[in-house]
């Protein structure tokens, strides 16, 4: 079983059964990708934003990490589970720190963290976006502390933990001071290859919890060929 992904969610529900959703998702992950138990971590969100956040600061700081993930609510100015823009830095630095190599992929099947602060609405046309969101900066610190070949991906606009559509993923490039915003895995304004990827993400598990590990132009190739 896999020990270099970390999974988190968390505790309580918070409104109807959102808790148990974002579970049954993360573990419905952690099955497919063959991941230790161990490696899912499940946060009281009934405690403080920094015991919350102190939990996951210290589960992240390990060696050989490959992948982190989070299940969560989530905002352009932060997650669920005590982390906000003011704590990407701390992040970054220990996801970072212990890696083998340049690379990692953080994924946030959490609302809006792709999204762009101050923009209620999210605009569908423009190719690159999110730059000073959640998503954005963490990329960018990510990269500051070494993971310049980095890649996380986040939903911009609130919806389905794994079926939001509305995806986008900030990548490092090789670049050490990150970069501006990030681009679309399917761009909403290709009106029939979106209503494929949006049928892709709600009818086939496999396909949406395969996307942080296949390339945006693999993801992409399969909505042509299903259209």
């Amino acid at each position: 079983m896999r020990k270099d992904i970390m999974i988190f969610v968390p505790m309580h529900n918070t409104k109807k059964s959102d808790a148990a959703e974002f579970m049954r998702e993360a573990e419905a992950f952690r099955k497919l990708h063959h991941i230790d138990s161990e490696c899912l971590r499940i946060i009281d969100n009934h405690k403080s934003k920094r015991e919350m956040r102190r939990h996951v600061l210290d589960d992240v700081d390990m060696w050989g990490l490959t992948g982190v993930f989070f299940f969560c609510h989530g905002w352009e100015s932060g997650i669920q589970l005590g982390i906000s823009l003011s704590d990407v830095c701390a992040v970054a630095h220990s996801i970072g720190t212990n890696l083998q190599d340049t690379s990692v992929v953080v994924g946030l099947y959490c609302c809006s963290t792709g999204g762009t602060i101050g923009k209620k609405k999210q605009d569908e046309t423009e190719p690159l976006g999110g730059d000073g969101g959640f998503a954005d900066r963490l990329r960018d610190e990510l990269c500051r502390v070494g993971a310049v070949d980095c890649r996380v991906l986040a939903h911009t606009v609130p919806g389905h933990t794994t079926k939001n559509p509305y995806l986008r993923e900030f990548i490092g490039g090789g670049r050490p001071l990150g970069g501006s915003g990030g681009s679309w895995v399917i761009p909403p304004r290709h009106k029939p290859e979106f209503k494929a990827w949006r049928k892709l993400l709600r009818t086939d598990p496999t396909a949406r919890f395969e996307i942080p590990f296949v390339s945006t132009g693999a993801i992409q190739r399969r909505v042509k060929d299903i259209m």
